[in-house]
């Protein structure tokens, strides 16, 4: 999670400059032969949306998968990335060693495995699309790559279908689009302080000094602004003293996965200066109980001009006190990484371009305003079938996800 790397390069000076090494560009991510039984109806809303080639937001609580440590170690040997798998075995947050920690029961590493099988849903149905299988049998073999820069991608198989998953807070966040010659990104955040604490006035106010560079100066008033006089903290914020400062920080972080969400579009990472976006929105600071998208637009200046070209929606559960974030922009200003060059067999098959401007308020923010709410165990437990071939529907089940939606 960038946000916490970027506390950690603040708190400690040594490690400022530094990077994580880079993930091999001819990985070998989730791939996997899907087989769907008629009891993951939630996860064949996905596979539906991505067969119909629908924009997707699909959210997941990776705290309501609670594994035993043999269901844990069989789900992440489900996973066809190994130097993924060794990360997570290497996973040893708050520990002395890897040895001491108990996988099964940390929120990291059940989002690590929740999010990979998510993936292996949506490139799978997306291969059965391509191949015109039905989902439930996909022939395995149909890899998704990774860039210089770490994402997964499958455009060496022709399509402009992509994807982008993020996770904080034991929260699993997917977005998918299939729109010619445009990337998503995505990003969420829990509202709340790292490492936890008390939301306090002085709290908020040491971050919002310690990241004070990351934000333009008119970010900085939007967040600064008075708060609404009838705004109500959600239940689930602990441990909060001042209201006030509550909003400025989920103000704050609303920006942060903007920020965020706009950049893993465009493939690339810390290396870029986040003052380069300046966002601007007005929203009132509410909650709802469920997650909604915010009824107010989001528009950024990049590099000082207006970027009319790329489109943000907002997504914020009270329940969940979490914020999601997704961008949708062309593939022109990813030409920053390698993310854009993973296109040429698809630019070289259907052309350059230009491609019609897509508003994700009109008819792609139709499909994203209902995000999916997916059960984890559905989700592990569709892989696993597929992975080792087991409980597969019968032959009266219909083979095409759509009527599964």
């Amino acid at each position: 999670n960038s946000f916490c790397t970027l506390l950690a390069m603040a708190n400690q000076p040594h490690l400022r400059g530094s990077a994580p090494n880079p993930v091999p560009s001819d990985t070998v991510n989730s791939t996997s032969a899907l087989a769907f039984g008629v009891h993951a109806s939630s996860t064949m809303r996905l596979v539906a949306a991505v067969h119909d080639e629908k924009p997707v937001l699909a959210v997941v609580n990776a705290r309501e998968w609670r594994p035993t440590e043999a269901a844990f170690e069989r789900a992440l040997n489900n996973i066809r990335d190994r130097d993924y798998v060794d990360r997570v075995r290497r996973f040893r947050k708050g520990h002395a060693s890897p040895h001491e920690c108990r996988h099964h029961e940390m929120d990291d590493p059940r989002c690590f495995v929740v999010g990979q099988a998510l993936l292996a849903t949506a490139f799978g149905a997306k291969a059965a699309a391509l191949t015109s299988l039905p989902s439930r049998s996909v022939l395995g073999g149909v890899v998704a790559r990774r860039t210089a820069e770490g994402r997964p991608h499958v455009g060496h198989l022709g399509t402009w279908f992509n994807s982008n998953i993020s996770h904080a807070g034991g929260v699993v966040a997917l977005a998918t689009v299939d729109l010619p010659g445009y990337v998503v990104g995505c990003d969420l955040m829990p509202v709340e302080l790292t490492p936890p604490r008390a939301i306090s006035v002085l709290a908020v106010d040491s971050l919002f000094d310690l990241l004070h560079k990351y934000f333009t100066a008119a970010e900085w008033t939007w967040i600064r602004a008075p708060i609404d006089s009838d705004a109500v903290v959600p239940p689930r914020a602990n441990d909060c003293t001042s209201i006030a400062a509550f909003f400025q920080l989920k103000r704050f972080l609303t920006l942060w996965t903007l920020k965020e969400a706009l950049i893993k579009a465009m493939g690339i990472g810390l290396g870029f200066d986040l003052r380069r976006s300046s966002f601007s929105l007005s929203r009132t600071d509410v909650w709802a109980a469920d997650f909604y998208t915010t009824a107010t637009a989001v528009s950024l200046q990049l590099d000082g001009a207006l970027a009319p070209e790329c489109t943000f929606t907002l997504w914020e559960s009270s329940e969940w006190n979490t914020v999601v974030a997704t961008s949708l922009v062309p593939v022109s200003l990813a030409d920053e990484s390698s993310f854009a060059r993973t296109f040429d067999p698809v630019i070289a098959r259907y052309g350059a371009g230009p491609y019609p401007a897509v508003d994700m308020r009109g008819t792609v923010r139709s499909h994203l305003s209902d995000p999916m709410v997916l059960d984890p165990e559905e989700v592990i437990a569709a892989v696993d079938r597929a992975v080792n071939d087991v409980s597969a529907p019968s032959t009266s089940e219909t083979s095409n996800p759509a009527h599964h939606s």
